[in-house]
Formats: structure tokens, sequence, C-alpha cells
């Protein structure tokens, strides 16, 4: 891949994301739940992004870049499929379309970014492992992280999602499972 194609890939994904983000803040104001008690996890994940597409951009090659771009997106992705699954299920059930399915993939989208988010460690500064050795220990850690999900998955269904509880602030708020 070329560096102009690259450069058109990354900040198409920074656009998308940016549309993502309004969107989410938008239901985030439907929902009546402003401000959200993990906005400074949003904004630490979204910052992935940023970095990534300065990486990425500049140096299509080095898979950290995509690494760190594909983590932001899904970071943003997860906040709106929150927000939307809330309001779908909860403030206005029926109103929109999909409310499951969007909470669904919340819930996997922050598996894949904690997933990306281990590898991108160890593959980090070059985008390469440090030597040979390493191609066993990111197997063990890929293949631990699969399992851990697997069975976390099992023990909890979607309906454990819509559970109510109260935030800091006395709010209804849903449980985040993972």
């Amino acid at each position: 891949m070329g560096r102009r194609t690259a450069a058109w890939l990354v900040y198409s994904m920074l656009a998308l994301a940016g549309i993502l983000g309004v969107l989410g803040c938008l239901l985030l104001l439907l929902n009546d739940r402003f401000p959200p008690p993990w906005g400074e996890t949003l904004l630490a994940f979204a910052s992935f992004l940023v970095v990534g597409v300065v990486i990425a951009s500049r140096r299509p090659e080095n898979p950290i870049g995509w690494m760190f771009c594909v983590i932001g997106l899904a970071s943003v992705w997860e906040f709106f499929a929150q927000e939307y699954a809330f309001y779908a299920l909860f403030t206005e059930p029926g109103a929109l379309p999909g409310g499951v399915w969007m909470a669904w993939t919340q819930l996997w989208t922050g598996t894949l970014m904690w997933a990306l988010m281990s590898f991108a460690l160890l593959l980090f500064p070059d985008g390469r492992l440090p030597s040979p050795r390493w191609r066993r220990r990111s197997f063990e850690r890929a293949s631990g992280r699969r399992y851990k999900v697997c069975r976390v998955r099992r023990q909890r269904d979607l309906r454990g999602w819509g559970d109510l509880r109260c935030d800091r602030r006395g709010r209804k708020s849903p449980i985040r499972l993972v």
C-alpha cells in the first residue's frame, strides 16, 4: 500500500470516528446521561486514533499505527453503540432498530480493543517482536485472552446488559459486563 492510499484510509477512519463521536454525544444528550462517568477513558482511547493516524499516514508499513487506529476507532464505536443501545432499549424503546445488536457489538468491541492493545505493547516500538522467542509469548497471550473472553461470554448473556444501577450522581446506567 502506498503512502497516499494509506493517508486517505487513515484520514477516512478519523472522519468516521468524528461522525460516530458526534452521533454518540447526541444520543448521550437524548439519553439524559451527560456528562458520562467514563468520559476521560473515552478521550484516552480516542487519542490512540490520532497517534495511529500520524504513524500510519507517515509509515504505512508499521503495524503499530494501524493497531492504534483500530483501537481508537473501536473505542469510539463502543461509545456510540452503547448510547445507541441505551436509547433504543431504555430511553425510547423501539424508536431505533437494532438496539440488541448494538449492545452486543458494544460488548465485543471492548474485547477487540484490549486484545489489540496487548499486541501493540508486544510490537512496540518498531512493529516487530523483539526476538523469535517472543512468538510463543504472543501466542500464549492471544490464546489466553481468547479463552477468557469465551468463558466470560458463556457465563453472561445479553439480558444482563440491561440491569440498571445508579451511577455516582444517582442516575440510572446499564452495567457494563466487560
